[in-house]
């Protein structure tokens, strides 16, 4: 995807063939997996391996097997740990969403409808809204910010996250719903027209393609090595804090725990501005050799323009 909006950014989405071999891993692939895998383990214990996508992403984005190699630096990798280190501590101690006593559709009803969630529902979305506002809307033109600039690069991943914090619960709920229907003693298909499960499709309608677009502008804004660890702690963040606050775990967490969930967040946002910083010093030198040496990339990118699809 990465690669499309470098080369195919002016072609129709139909022409666009590296973006639709991207949107099948991403958006059908995956969720075929995932359907699996949230019949299966809590959220919390899925949303750790977010961490991996930094890592195999980061190496990717230095072979250039995939598209124009990118120059890590010490610094970077220094902010990718920092970031892995508070996601770790986020996921170990923060709100284990198992879904204790919301095991069926009837009971998850009851939880789309509780004051918390409809709280934390209506400031994300209302920020992601004001974000595509602030995108599309001529008279919030002033406001826009520069296409390549980190700040777009930033508003975009958090808008991406919000949406697919809340497609990851409404995909819960449709994933509960198909093993409820194949039980030997389940409401069979009847069970899809509930009114939880009908608005669990609707939601995941609008903001998985949502999630795509959003997520296709922070790759075309920033370098993979920034981008893609900036969409991912934020995922994990509003993922965790999202079935925290569906699942009331919140509310059955220690003092203590709530401490080191916080101070866990605290520490991935503090690695994505050491990350950021970096990653801003090597634009503004067009090059990564400006505070630390380089750990994974090539010179000859940085000297060749045509060399740029060679590994």
């Amino acid at each position: 995807m990465k690669r499309s909006s470098d080369v195919e950014s002016g072609l129709p989405l139909h022409l666009r063939w590296r973006w639709m071999i991207g949107f099948f891993n991403l958006a059908i692939f995956a969720t075929v997996l995932n359907l699996i895998s949230f019949g299966l383990l809590p959220l919390a214990l899925i949303s750790p391996f977010a961490g991996m996508t930094m890592v195999f992403s980061i190496l990717l984005a230095a072979t250039g097997l995939l598209h124009a190699s990118e120059r890590i630096s010490y610094e970077q990798c220094r902010g990718c740990a920092i970031v892995l280190t508070g996601l770790t501590v986020v996921s170990l101690y923060g709100p284990h969403a198992t879904g204790q006593g919301a095991d069926t559709i009837a009971a998850l009803l009851a939880l789309f409808t509780a004051p918390p969630f409809v709280v934390f529902a209506s400031v994300t979305v209302s920020t992601v809204a004001g974000y595509l506002w602030v995108l599309y809307a001529p008279s919030a033109a002033r406001f826009r910010p520069e296409p390549s600039s980190f700040v777009s690069t930033v508003c975009s991943a958090y808008a991406a996250s919000v949406c697919g914090a809340l497609s990851q619960l409404f995909l819960k709920v449709v994933s509960l719903a198909c093993h409820e229907a194949v039980a030997d003693e389940g409401p069979g298909l009847l069970i899809f027209l509930h009114p939880t499960v009908a608005v669990a499709f609707v939601g995941l309608a609008l903001a998985a393609p949502l999630q795509l677009h959003l997520l296709n502008s922070t790759l075309a804004s920033s370098p993979v090595s920034y981008a893609v660890p900036v969409y991912q702690a934020l995922l994990t963040l509003l993922t965790t804090a999202a079935g925290g606050v569906f699942f009331s775990e919140f509310n059955r967490m220690s003092a203590q725990r709530t401490l080191v969930y916080a101070g866990g967040a605290a520490v991935s946002l503090s690695g994505l501005i050491v990350l950021g910083s970096a990653a801003q010093e090597a634009q503004a030198a067009g090059t990564s050799e400006g505070s630390q040496p380089l750990v994974f990339g090539y010179d000859s990118i940085e000297n060749d323009p045509s060399s740029a699809d060679e590994p």
